[in-house]
């Protein structure tokens, strides 16, 4: 932890101790309590305002289905035909299960 977030912490559990009225023998439960609201508050800035980075193509493509070689065109080449690729992330997905028995 930071010095600037132990700092915001510690605003934060006297602010939530006096508006308690001031309460003693609870200062963990303050403590604990503005830790919780400090991180949330950061985590919120961080995803509204992402730091800038720079684009890394990944190693996957993914295929444009309307312009895809379909199966009865294996072979041949040229206009729509063509395979076009083109980076995009990927999700995985588990497989479906095959039946060990023989056909």
């Amino acid at each position: 932890m930071g010095t600037e977030f132990i700092q915001r912490v510690r605003e934060r559990a006297y602010q939530l101790w006096e508006a308690a009225g001031c309460e003693h023998g609870r200062d963990m439960e303050y403590w604990f309590k503005a830790e919780v609201q400090i991180a949330a508050e950061q985590a919120a800035a961080q995803v509204q305002s992402p730091p800038q980075t720079t684009s890394v193509p990944t190693s996957r493509t993914s295929i444009d289905t309307e312009t895809a070689v379909k199966p009865g065109d294996r072979g041949k080449t040229g206009g729509k035909n063509e395979i076009k690729t083109k980076i995009a992330p990927t999700v995985s997905v588990p497989r479906k299960a095959r039946s060990s028995k023989k056909v």
